[in-house]
């Protein structure tokens, strides 16, 4: 009996040896990561005068939401309106147009260091600018005044531009995007419209040859958002390990026990998170350049706990990732259909230029190389050149379905006219009209 008695002990004191090895083994964190590529390069100095971002943050000010004005919708939908309401809606957002113009002359739009806490965004003030340019756009080309109406697109396109060009976040790109397409959509409307002058053509021409890709600004805020993902880690080991440590007395003693928190926790490990994390964004980064189809995503994480989970090391911070690595394949939808729409402007454009100097459409797209286009643009969802029917006087892409229906423009989902949003988005091709009659209708 007293012999079996032994050797349960010794069997136990193994167990809990085993156990302890086994947590201590998981409980240690790996060595901090290289996260260079993600650090914030040195900026220089602006005057205030000289930032793009400042003029934009006084124009918010200054801006009143043509929402508030019920014709305005209507108009801009092509509906007819009643004018007297449109022109007050200008009038009261002559002085923020006016300093939004300031903003896109400059060289640089540079915004101010983003803390991650900021709760008091400008964002959906400029949203509301960008429609009052767009108010202003759509009067002009109505009224038949193009100098103005093509004036007012270059703001809007270069408002925009700046955004998403130096978005910090994905946040700001998004807004940058939006804005951008919106300048787009005049842009199509003015390459369409034949009463448009040959010289106004060529200066729309241009403006979009000058805009900067649709994707540029989608690095950096990818690697924005990796340095608040960081900042974020940082708050769960200082609110949640180290709140019992910071009660601990003496000094020596917290600070023995917040270092080894930080060194050797099994549920939650800064540094392997921040690896993680930083490898997600790395990859996102990477199909930043590349067409749609090509692009890789990695499953989307869903979290059902369970026991095994527990045991696992760095399971808060497994927790953690599902909630800061987000779907990215929607992003990249929005950052694709805003590289075909730039495209698909300049291939409507030049092929109008075309024909006005020739006589019939081209037959292929080469023509248009290199007087009226530097090369044809590739199809940002499957890399291949932008299709083109001469007989049905369209361009298109593929558009996010990937497969090439002959440009039909056939809803994806019938429920995506209730969605709302732009129809090329939802559509099974995006396309862009040469002739202006059929998209009127």
């Amino acid at each position: 009996m007293k012999k079996a008695f032994i050797v349960l002990w010794v069997l136990l004191l193994w167990f809990l040896a085993v156990a302890g090895r086994f947590i201590r083994s998981g409980g240690r964190d790996v060595p901090p990561p290289d996260v260079a590529d993600f650090q914030a390069e040195k900026r220089p100095d602006v005057r205030p005068e000289d930032n793009a971002y400042d003029h934009f943050l006084a124009a918010a000010k200054q801006v009143v939401n043509p929402d508030d004005f019920p014709a305005v919708a209507g108009f801009l939908a092509g509906k007819p309106a009643e004018l007297t309401e449109i022109r007050e809606c200008l009038a009261k957002n002559e002085a923020c147009l006016a300093r939004l113009r300031q903003g896109t002359e400059c060289a640089i739009y540079q915004a101010l260091a983003r803390d991650p806490e900021m709760k008091d965004e400008p964002f959906s003030s400029w949203i509301s600018m960008a429609k009052a340019a767009t108010l202003a756009v759509r009067l002009a080309q109505v009224e038949g005044r193009y100098p103005e109406a093509v004036s007012g697109t270059a703001l809007e396109l270069r408002f925009g531009s700046l955004v998403q060009n130096d978005a910090e976040g994905l946040l700001p790109y998004l807004v940058g995007i939006s804005i951008l397409n919106s300048g787009l959509e005049r842009a199509q409307e003015l390459a369409r419209d034949p009463a448009l002058p040959a010289e106004l053509q060529r200066q729309l021409a241009g403006l979009l040859a000058a805009l900067p890709a649709p994707n540029a600004g989608l690095e950096r805020a990818l690697r924005w958002e990796y340095r608040f993902g960081e900042w974020a880690v940082e708050r769960v080991m200082e609110d949640v390990l180290m709140r019992g440590g910071q009660r601990l007395r003496p000094q020596a003693l917290r600070n023995y026990f917040m270092k080894r928190a930080r060194r050797s926790n099994r549920f939650f490990q800064p540094n392997r998170t921040r690896q993680e994390l930083a490898d997600f964004y790395r990859g996102m980064i990477r199909n930043v350049p590349k067409s749609r189809a090509d692009m890789v995503f990695p499953e989307v994480r869903e979290w059902e706990p369970s026991i095994r989970d527990f045991l696992r090391p760095n399971v808060g911070g497994r927790m953690f990732m599902v909630i800061l690595e987000p779907s990215m394949s929607r992003m990249f939808d929005n950052m694709c259909y805003a590289c075909g729409e730039l495209a698909g402007v300049q291939l409507v454009l030049a092929c109008r230029r075309f024909r006005q100097d020739r006589g019939p459409w081209p037959e292929t797209l080469a023509e248009l190389v290199p007087e009226y286009l530097a090369a044809v643009p590739a199809d940002p969802f499957d890399g291949r050149p932008f299709r083109y029917s001469a007989e049905k006087a369209i361009v298109w892409s593929v558009g996010k379905n990937l497969t090439d229906e002959n440009g039909s423009t056939g809803l994806l989902d019938d429920n995506c006219k209730r969605k709302g949003g732009l129809a090329n988005f939802h559509a099974e091709d995006m396309v862009f009209e040469l002739q202006p009659a059929r998209a009127e209708e």
